[in-house]
């Protein structure tokens, strides 16, 4: 009876851990999502600025 108790909480535990693992791998891939529209943008915004500039340069 001990032993099967300990198998299950061993089984227990790891099923707990995938799920986080899991969860973190999520989170991982949102923030890496987030952080390549934000450079997407500042580079776009960057872009405009040196356009903006060059143009008020040839007037």
């Amino acid at each position: 009876m001990l032993l099967g108790t300990v198998g299950s909480e061993i089984t227990n535990l790891s099923v707990k851990q995938d799920l986080a693992n899991y969860n973190l791998a999520n989170i991982s891939e949102a923030i890496g999502s987030q952080n390549l529209a934000r450079q997407s943008d500042w580079e776009g915004s960057s872009l405009s600025v040196l356009e903006t500039s060059t143009l008020l340069r040839m007037e």
